[in-house]
Formats: structure tokens, sequence, C-alpha cells
């Protein structure tokens, strides 16, 4: 039970970590996309909704991983 929660907290971590890198590697390839407070606003609000989206999906590849592994030792 434990290692399932390490394994599902593992991959929201590391989604979160590959959001980040993703939304750096954009500012840094075209520059400041943002002009004003609102595109900053706006720039906040996507990242927020792109790493939430990213946290799902480590969660759910960090428990498919889990799974993957436990039927591979128990066999």
């Amino acid at each position: 039970m434990i290692a399932r929660v390490v394994s599902v907290l593992l991959g929201t971590v590391l989604g979160a970590l590959c959001s980040y890198c993703a939304f750096w590697i954009v500012g840094w390839a075209f520059g400041p996309l943002y002009a004003s407070e609102e595109d900053m606003s706006r720039n906040v609000k996507i990242f927020l909704a792109c790493a939430a989206i990213f946290m799902v999906c480590g969660g759910w590849l960090g428990n498919w991983m889990f799974k993957l592994f436990k039927r591979r030792l128990e066999q």
C-alpha cells in the first residue's frame, strides 16, 4: 500500500517537474511572452492548468508503473 502511494506521489512530482521544465524551455526559446500584468496573469493561469494536467498524468503513470512492476515481481 505504501509503495503504491509513494509511486503515485513520485509520478506527480515528476509530472510537475516536467511541466516546469517545458515552460522554462519555451520561455527560454521564445523570450518573455508577456508585455503587461494581464499577459502575465494569463500565463500563470495557463501554467497552473497545464501543471495540474501534468501532475494528474504523472500520478496515473506512477500507478500504472507500480501495477506493471508488481505483476513482474509476482511471476
